[in-house]
């Protein structure tokens, strides 16, 4: 399966020749009722199309087993079983994919943090990228139950790669999966993405999507014709409520020096 945002994010500025940069980070969990028919993990990604990218089974939704040079990508994937055929160094790896499931650079964390991929437990995942360094970072942690989880010192993965040709316009992002046909559970519990080095501007894309408008919901943003709308009106109450009010108070004097005037006479007739 595939989850997109379905809002495309531009991580090129041809203003300033600038890529962003950009940081993620979320908690999944991976579970299997049945450990001997395990599925093949997960893989958070970013790619020019937003439709539905491939096979499922070890091609984790990436790319089309027909076609597996087609879908451009890039992806770190959190693979949790071995496939001899992407050259896979175990059943429990962490790894950089750029157009392929090759890929170029992994790490297994149960070798340096001790960290089993599809053990159930709640996993928390950084993921930086800083385009001035060419660099990037993969840190992984078992999510703390209780307090905010730590991001490690060190990281877990960590590869010098230039992605501005891959980051070159607007691009999707999203998590793509496969069970192929296990009892594997993917459960991504939270995400935080964001890219820096130039300003972003709100995309016009109306290009089609295939996940619920509410995955993720963008802030709202007021338009400044309505913000001025809302200040004429504020401003129309400030000025209106002093003038009532002065009416008001006049109104009441008015009346009260006319009863005044009222009792005096007829105290004046009762006298005579």
């Amino acid at each position: 399966g595939t989850v997109i945002y379905n809002t495309p994010i531009r991580f090129y500025d041809p203003d300033s020749n600038t890529t962003a940069s950009f940081f993620t980070h979320f908690s999944f969990s991976v579970q299997n009722a049945n450990p001997d028919s395990s599925g093949d993990g997960l893989s958070f990604f970013l790619s020019h199309d937003n439709d539905t990218l491939g096979s499922p089974g070890s091609y984790l939704g990436l790319v089309n087993s027909s076609q597996p040079m087609k879908n451009r990508f890039v992806a770190i994937e959190f693979d949790t079983k071995l496939d001899p055929h992407f050259n896979d160094p175990s059943g429990n790896h962490v790894g950089l994919d750029v157009d392929s499931l090759n890929s170029i650079a992994t790490s297994d964390p149960s070798v340096s943090s001790q960290i089993d991929l599809k053990s159930g437990k709640s996993i928390t995942a950084w993921i930086d990228y800083k385009n001035d360094l060419r660099l990037l970072n993969v840190f992984l942690s078992y999510t703390d139950p209780i307090a905010t989880t730590k991001k490690p010192e060190k990281p877990l993965l960590s590869a010098n790669i230039d992605l501005s040709p891959f980051l070159n316009g607007e691009m999707y992002v999203g998590f793509s999966g496969s069970t192929e046909g296990s009892t594997e559970i993917h459960l991504i519990e939270n995400w935080s993405f964001k890219t820096s080095g130039f300003l972003p501007v709100r995309s016009n894309s109306n290009h089609p999507h295939n996940v619920s408008d509410s995955s993720l919901v963008p802030p709202l943003a007021i338009p400044r014709s309505t913000s001025r709308k809302r200040h004429r009106h504020n401003l129309a109450i400030a000025i209106s409520c002093p003038i009532i009010f002065c009416f008001a108070l006049l109104a009441f004097g008015y009346l009260t020096l006319k009863k005044w005037r009222v009792v005096k006479a007829k105290k004046e007739l009762k006298t005579e």
